[in-house]
């Protein structure tokens, strides 16, 4: 073609619809950018698809020549790189901007769906949570809730997710799919949907899941992370199984064909699996560990090495993942046969205030093992649960009564019946529990 700039226009065209479609397009960007030397926007969008690749570098000098250039949006690059070097409070200025200056509602909304994603991979859920709202009403207003609304469910399912609310995630999600996405904001989506499934132990549903979203997350449209996270759902699924021939089929995959040093979140949590099969018991040079939650999943992946699994828990309490913690627990429990008990009941309450059948039959197992005694019927009722918010307030049982209209006897009953359950010898105990195992 004899136009350069139309022809870097095209291939800019094209790297828009193969992402789209799940597909990479960074060489065609470098292509373009090799055409069009000068141009902010294809300058922008070539660092982005660096960051998404891990090379980092690489794309923090592109974004900078980009926004000098005048390329706004490459600001959002900016704040994600300045977040995975650990400063979220920069990034958080940065992303602040990122939106004051969007210059289209697309790059707005992918502001909002990057900071989200930062924030998670941080273990902020709640602000996460918060900055993904935001930015699916704001999607909502630009009559854009089926490709970038979708988008932003996913940020958004992904910290209800971690939180331990399962249901409120799969509403949004199934909310999210039923505008029928673009494939790839599908398929994550599902992503989050199938990770979901495995915890609650939907372990069919979750192989569905599989099959329907690894075709529409071929190559690395979106990065490592893109790329690994069909491996992680995988692994994990034929962990629950217990099915170890395709756990370490896909793990020895992993290990061989991929970089896990360009990863930004996954590599951490397929080392843990791959070590907890015997597959690894050392991990590569190179892994990422910033922030609290790659932080609690090296900790994981030591323990699974002959470790402490009571720094494992130390861990995943200051994370806030209450699934996490339930599994660190029981493993914990094995290592501590003096505290087992009390370790397996804060377990079984967080397996059963998330409805988490194989936690709770592995905390079954285990306390059969240790020859542990667990009170069969842990689970709070939805009332129960009511009483202890309010119990977590500092209320008397006078005042929880009066609260929900019941009679102090029965606000008494039901205090009474909510230590026991929890294994709790005082209100404050069992406020602090409640808390600390997301119950409240």
């Amino acid at each position: 073609m004899d136009d350069p700039l139309r022809a870097a226009h095209l291939l800019e065209l094209r790297v828009a619809i193969r992402d789209l479609l799940g597909e990479e397009g960074l060489d065609d960007l470098r292509e373009a950018v090799r055409l069009a030397p000068r141009e902010a926007r294809l300058i922008g969008a070539l660092a982005t698809t660096l960051y998404w690749n891990g090379q980092d570098a690489e794309a923090r000098a592109h974004a900078e020549e980009a926004l000098a250039l005048g390329d706004t949006r490459s600001l959002t690059t900016l704040a994600a790189l300045t977040a995975l070097e650990g400063d979220l409070e920069t990034a958080t200025g940065l992303y602040t901007e990122a939106r004051a200056g969007a210059p289209d509602d697309h790059s707005l909304l992918a502001c909002y769906a990057s900071q989200a994603d930062v924030l998670e991979a941080a273990g902020e859920h709640a602000r996460a949570e918060s900055v993904a709202r935001e930015g699916i009403a704001r999607a909502g207003r630009l009559g854009l809730a089926r490709s970038r609304g979708a988008h932003l469910a996913a940020n958004l399912a992904e910290p209800l997710a971690s939180l331990g609310r399962w249901k409120e995630a799969r509403e949004v999600m199934t909310a999210a799919l039923a505008l029928d996405p673009p494939p790839i904001h599908r398929a994550w989506i599902l992503m989050v949907l199938g990770t979901v499934a495995v915890w609650e132990g939907s372990l069919a549903e979750a192989d569905d899941i599989l099959r329907l979203a690894r075709p529409l997350m071929r190559g690395r449209s979106r990065g490592y992370d893109s790329c690994l996270e069909p491996d992680l759902l995988e692994c994990r699924l034929a962990v629950a199984r217990a099915d170890l021939e395709r756990a370490r089929r896909v793990a020895g995959h992993v290990l061989a064909e991929h970089d896990l040093t360009l990863s930004r979140r996954y590599a951490w949590p397929l080392l843990v699996l791959a070590a907890r099969i015997g597959r690894l018991r050392e991990a590569p040079a190179g892994i990422a560990t910033t922030g609290r939650v790659q932080q609690a999943h090296r900790a994981t992946f030591r323990a699974e090495c002959g470790g402490s699994w009571a720094e494992a828990v130390t861990a995943w309490r200051s994370v806030g993942q209450p699934y996490a913690l339930g599994q660190a627990l029981v493993r914990a429990a094995e290592q501590d046969r003096a505290n087992a008990r009390e370790l397996l009941r804060e377990a079984a309450t967080i397996a059963d205030a998330l409805g988490a059948e194989p936690l709770r039959r592995e905390i079954e197992a285990t306390g059969a093992t240790l020859r542990v005694g667990l009170t069969t019927e842990l689970a709070l009722s939805a009332r129960e649960l009511e009483v202890l918010r309010l119990v977590a307030e500092g209320l008397s049982n006078k005042q929880i009564a009066e609260r929900l209209f019941i009679s102090a006897r029965t606000s008494g009953v039901h205090v009474s019946n909510i230590m026991a359950k929890l294994g709790a010898t005082s209100r404050v105990e069992a406020a602090a529990l409640a808390r600390r195992t997301g119950l409240i």
